[in-house]
């Protein structure tokens, strides 16, 4: 792998694996935006509201998300790697402090700007910290092949063989 130092090369699942860890974190992110928006957060969606397109085209731009999320699955698969976060604690404690950060960011953003319910916009960013949480914790075989902890519900799908 190209910029990565040999000492982590050695540790670092192949591109392929990567790639298919990238896709399944993907996937795990597309259900929680499901179970969140067409769940728990579809009582606070009031179609009149200003800053909310209308259903139908909403529906057409779902897309539009699902491929901001592959994004995040790829920055996230990156963050892993250049962090050397290999153990599911490191892994946990980072995407935790990440997911905070960024979900908190976003939330006084939106506050700033949008005129939805905050708790609408906080369950929003609380989605975000989780989803970061549960994503960025690597089984812990990536760096030993004995486990030590329970990984993520993402990485317990995740068999790693090299």
């Amino acid at each position: 792998m190209s910029g990565i130092s040999p000492s982590l090369a050695a540790t670092v699942p192949s591109r392929k694996r990567l790639i298919q860890v990238a896709a399944l974190a993907w996937f795990a992110i597309i259900g929680l935006d499901l179970l969140m928006n067409a769940g728990l957060l579809a009582p606070f969606y009031h179609w009149d509201q200003p800053g909310l397109l209308p259903p139908m085209k909403m529906f057409q731009y779902i897309p539009l998300g699902y491929a901001s999320f592959l994004f995040w699955s790829i920055a996230l698969v990156w963050l892993i790697v250049r962090t050397r976060s290999y153990s599911a604690a490191a892994g946990a404690r980072f995407g935790a402090k990440l997911g905070a950060l960024l979900g908190g960011a976003a939330f006084l953003g939106w506050l700033s700007m949008f005129s939805f319910p905050p708790v609408m916009l906080f369950c929003w960013a609380f989605d975000h910290a989780v989803s970061f949480k549960l994503l960025t914790e690597p089984p812990p075989s990536w760096k030993r092949r004995e486990k030590r902890s329970m990984p993520s519900y993402v990485w317990r799908l995740w068999r790693t063989r090299r």
